[in-house]
């Protein structure tokens, strides 16, 4: 994965898809998924900040090979 050119801090929520995503929590296969991200209501991510929360992240459906024509 490439680094990021600035120093922006990384979005907590960001940072824990990929960790869902490498232990294998959410599909790598092609298709469609609908992933949905529960922010806590101080989370900084209302206040155009960035996510300084801890979310609850679940994927809500996931059609494998939606995608393929």
């Amino acid at each position: 994965m490439a680094k990021r050119a600035d120093k922006r801090p990384d979005h907590n929520y960001r940072r824990k898809l990929r960790y869902l995503m490498r232990v294998g929590a959410l599909p790598h296969a092609v298709g469609l998924h609908h992933i949905t991200v529960y922010h806590d209501a101080w989370c900084g991510i209302y206040q155009r900040k960035c996510c300084n929360c801890s979310p609850d992240i679940r994927l809500a459906w996931s059609q494998p090979d939606a995608a393929r024509n």
